[in-house]
């Protein structure tokens, strides 16, 4: 019985290199054509992809390259989706994944919903003299 045959008990993504650049890969579910992530790190931006979607964090991820026999990465889902990439100074680390804030800084001008306005003024005119 082939390796990929085994695989098909869990979930299967393959990740071929995209068009973005060098390191940059596209991650599909097997079964389904459409692109789950564009990413460095497929595999654990692919897991977080399926929890949101409502997949079962005990499944087994598997990750293949396409055009490959093998498989190149299994873990739980839930496990996969929780890690991430770290380079450091000695190379790459696994590290625990914390979500980016969906907002960084304060906004450096007021929003348009509160933009002060003075209606009473008005309009500017330039003079000519």
């Amino acid at each position: 019985m082939s390796k990929r045959k085994l695989a098909h008990a869990a979930l299967t993504i393959t990740v071929s290199p995209a068009s973005h650049g060098p390191g940059i890969y596209e991650a599909r579910l097997e079964g389904d054509d459409r692109v789950l992530c564009v990413s460095r790190t497929p595999f654990f931006d692919a897991a977080r992809q399926l929890i949101a979607e409502g997949y079962d964090s005990r499944a087994i991820l598997v990750l293949w390259h396409a055009g490959s026999d093998e498989d190149c990465l299994r873990a739980n889902l839930g496990t996969a989706a929780s890690l991430t990439v770290e380079e450091t100074k000695y190379g790459p680390r696994l590290r625990l994944w914390k979500p980016m804030p969906t907002l960084a800084a304060a906004p450096r001008i007021t929003p348009i919903e509160q933009a002060a306005t003075n209606p009473t003024l008005p309009p500017c005119r330039l003079s000519r003299r």
